[in-house]
C-alpha cells in the first residue's frame, strides 16, 4: 500500500522527490486505525475462548463427582 502511495505523490511531484516519512506515515492511519480495531475484536475473541474453555472444565469435573 505505501509503494502505491508513493507512486501516486510521485506522479504529483518530480521523479525522485517522493513524500516525506511524516507524510506517508500520515496517509497510513486509518489503516492503522482498522488494524487497531482488527486486534481489539481479536484479542476479545480470544479471551471468550479461554472462558469457554475453563468453564467446560470446570463443568466436566462436576459432571463426573456427580457420575460418581
Amino acid at each position: 500500500m505505501k509503494k502505491i502511495a508513493h507512486r501516486k505523490i510521485n506522479e504529483l511531484r518530480e521523479i525522485g522527490n517522493c513524500c516525506t516519512f511524516i507524510e506517508s506515515n500520515l496517509a497510513n492511519i486509518p489503516f492503522w486505525n482498522l488494524r487497531t480495531v482488527a486486534g481489539v475484536i481479536f484479542l476479545l475473541g480470544f479471551l471468550v475462548f479461554v472462558y469457554n474453555v475453563i468453564m467446560t472444565a470446570k463443568q466436566a469435573g462436576r459432571l463426573a463427582r456427580e457420575a460418581a
